[in-house]
């Protein structure tokens, strides 16, 4: 089986009973499910098998290709024909007469729909692996058995509404799915994993037993809540009867493309176990109701910062997707189940989802905790800013405005605002001690770029400042402007402080609404005297944690964060930070 499914851990309570059956107490998020296990071991295969149908209730409803009323469905693989008129022609054969490949829908008929192509032996696989044969894998029920042999040592299987192999597949559940599996010999290995959509409900495990005996696990839940189940047969992915690959691993017309390998040769004591199956049963395949599968954990996000969810759900027909009482700035997307967006208003909210089918509608809720900016930091000049206008007063002496006077403004006037905290934003810096115009700075990070921009429009713009820079910025007082071309670059020749941010475009659409990569770079500058106030000092330090604050005045926004670095340092000599 070559898909794999996320597992979510599930408490169970044992209890063991007579004759070989186990009950067990599960509960799974999405539905009630106190669990019954049943277990054979090997002298009471049957008695077992049929109890588990018993318990199921009803009878056999066979080959009808329509939903029945309770009851319950089986496969023993016999009617398969090996000789390459299965199913229309729909088959793979391996060794004509004794192995083929059936289609993933072969028993659609009956409520199941396969991964993948997987075998049918009429022979016990002998054709295809001289170490197997009717010796280690006596057929339950005469005279074909079933097992994987492509990617991997499991097979799976979904649910599906009984109907002709024409017909649309229509997910549904089941209350039970239990199997026979042959030549089990080595412990925890051999299993059955259920699943409601990609959430597990269980893993079990098959009971050991001598060579070539059958051995029956299956298990019932309260409600139809398994969509889905996998079966891993032996001790490892490489440990199957036979191995071979196909034109096509899932559909029709395939044919082999590689040449039959054997399986290695069964040796539990040295921890090969190679193991077939044989009849499957399952409680009636019913329509489900939808279910919400996505993670419910709180979830914390810092305000204006980029948020994602996505709401997954399973059930029959078209499940409808829905969440209410985003915080602002959030929105989402009823085609993708994707919440996004930057949130902008600090508080916890209680987002209501929901998911509807034709069954039912499961309406959960998601906490969402939006925190503030952290605080600024103490000391910092950063934080000094005399006019009250929300601009530091070493940027606007940098960018040339007025400090104290909060009409005089890098926007023209106009106040800072609240700050936007900067998107994933890396600093490094290099101090020399001992020399001159030798210290380097970089910043890079995201931005987000609304559609339309125009990158060589200036960011800064007052009455005496009429063509300022497109972007400042100030990290912990060292302050540059730049002035960006069509590319969303700054003239670099000559210039030792450049900034560059990658914006996509396109001739026909322009620019999109994106987030943008820059870097910033200062070189060849004496920055130790700006950064002292920040804690980057002319001392000895070994991974000294500060913080140093950086701001980036850009499509007249002002964005500020304050960002965590570790210092080294040799007095007299060299300091870095990153």
């Amino acid at each position: 089986m070559r898909s794999s499914l996320d597992s979510r851990s599930v408490g169970l309570a044992a209890v063991w009973l007579a004759a070989g059956m186990l009950l067990l107490s599960l509960a799974p998020r999405s539905a009630s499910a106190a669990t019954q296990v049943f277990t054979s071991n090997g002298n009471s295969t049957l008695s077992i098998m049929l109890a588990f149908e018993a318990a199921i209730g009803g009878s056999d409803n066979g080959n009808v290709s329509s939903p029945q009323t309770g009851g319950f469905r089986s496969i023993n693989w016999d009617g398969v024909k090996l000789d390459g008129t299965d199913f229309g022609g729909n088959n793979a054969v391996v060794v004509k007469g004794a192995v083929a490949g059936i289609a993933p829908n072969r028993f659609q008929t009956r409520g199941t729909l396969f991964d993948e192509i997987y075998a049918v032996s009429g022979d016990s696989f002998l054709s295809v692996n001289p170490n197997a044969g009717l010796s280690i894998f006596p057929p339950f029920s005469p005279n074909n058995i079933f097992a994987p042999f492509q990617f991997d040592n499991q097979i799976g299987l979904e649910f599906i509404a009984p109907s002709a192999a024409t017909a649309a597949q229509v997910q549904s559940g089941v209350r039970g799915f239990g199997a026979i599996f042959i030549n089990v010999e080595v412990a925890n290995t051999s299993a059955i994993e259920y699943f409601n959509g990609n959430t597990s409900l269980g893993k079990f495990f098959v009971p050991v037993g001598v060579t070539g005996q059958p051995q029956f696990l299956g298990v019932l839940f309260d409600t139809p809540v398994v969509t889905r189940a996998v079966l891993t047969l032996g001790t490892s992915p490489n440990d199957r009867i036979y191995r071979a690959s196909l034109s096509s691993a899932a559909s029709f017309p395939s044919s082999l493309t590689t040449p039959i390998t054997a399986g290695p040769k069964d040796n539990p004591s040295g921890g090969v176990n190679i193991v077939a199956t044989d009849d499957f049963v399952f409680s009636e395949p019913v329509s489900v109701a939808a279910v919400i599968t996505s993670s419910l954990s709180p979830a914390t996000v810092t305000v204006n910062q980029p948020f994602s969810y996505t709401l997954t759900a399973v059930g029959s027909d078209v499940v409808v997707l829905n969440a209410t009482n985003l915080p602002p700035g959030l929105s989402f997307n009823a085609s993708t189940g994707v919440i996004s967006g930057s949130p902008t208003q600090v508080g916890s909210f209680s987002i209501a989802l929901s998911a509807k089918n034709n069954e039912g509608t499961d309406n959960e809720t998601l906490p969402l905790t939006v925190s503030a900016l952290p605080p600024p930091v103490a000391g910092s000049n950063s934080n000094i800013d005399s006019d009250g206008d929300g601009f530091p007063d070493e940027l606007e002496i940098g960018v040339g405005t007025d400090p104290k006077n909060s009409a005089s403004t890098p926007f023209n006037g106009a106040p800072a605002g609240t700050p936007v905290a900067l998107i994933s934003p890396k600093l490094s810096i290099k101090l020399s001690f001992a020399k001159q115009s030798t210290d380097t700075v970089t910043l890079s990070g995201s931005l987000a770029v609304p559609a339309g921009f125009d990158p060589t429009k200036p960011t800064v713009v007052t009455p005496t400042i009429t063509s300022g820079p497109s972007v400042v910025v100030d990290i912990g007082g060292v302050v540059s402007g730049f002035t960006l071309d069509s590319k969303g670059n700054s003239p670099t020749k000559g210039e030792s402080n450049t900034f560059k941010i990658h914006i996509k475009s396109s001739k026909k659409n322009g620019v999109p609404a994106q987030t943008a990569k820059y870097t910033a770079t200062f070189k060849k500058g004496t920055f130790t005297a700006l950064l002292t106030d920040e804690g980057l000092t002319n001392t000895t330090a070994k991974k000294a944690p500060l913080t140093v604050p950086v701001i980036i005045l850009f499509n007249l926004t002002f964005n500020r964060s304050d960002v965590p670095v570790s210092y080294t340092a040799r007095a007299g000599k060299t300091g870095a930070a990153k």
